[in-house]
């Protein structure tokens, strides 16, 4: 994505400015060039979930949109373009200014997690997996991740 302003949008620009000084020429022309800039800055956010939102009902998906965006995740493009996501981050970040948001809770998984279980022995990631295929180590897939349980008192479970 460019910072570049299209030639077309320049034109359109200048040319509303044009007409402005027309009518008030006692400001300069780049006065007027500049007002419209910034007109054009402070309706633009809605100008943009408009047309985000005809294009997410038109089948766009959001990543799509994040790549037109310049947005590195459809998250990003999604929290922009999607009022009911705002509102929602919103709530939330009142809720925490007011002291009553409470997190969700993670469930509590048995063991350590493999980043943690090579943090307590001192070697890497890699290295705890494979003492995992050794049998070295105690470990299980619970809820998709791998949690190792024991076999090695320096991890200190229980």
């Amino acid at each position: 994505m460019t910072d570049r302003v299209p030639d077309e949008v320049l034109r359109a620009i200048d040319a509303v400015a044009a007409e402005r000084a027309a009518k008030d020429p006692s400001a300069p022309a780049s006065v007027h060039r500049l007002a419209v800039i910034a007109q054009v800055r402070g309706g633009i956010d809605a100008v943009a979930r408009e047309a985000g939102m005809q294009a997410r009902e038109e089948g766009a998906t959001w990543s799509e949109l994040a790549r037109v965006l310049g947005y590195r995740s459809a998250a990003g493009a999604q929290t922009y373009l999607d009022p009911s996501v705002r509102q929602a981050a919103a709530r939330r970040d009142a809720q925490r200014d007011r002291g009553d948001y409470t997190p969700p809770q993670r469930p509590s998984l048995p063991g350590v997690g493999v980043s943690e279980a090579a943090r307590r022995l001192g070697v890497t990631r890699r290295t705890v997996y494979s003492r995992i295929e050794r049998g070295d180590l105690i470990a299980e897939t619970v809820e998709g991740r791998v949690r190792v349980l024991g076999g090695d008192p320096a991890l200190e479970l229980d």
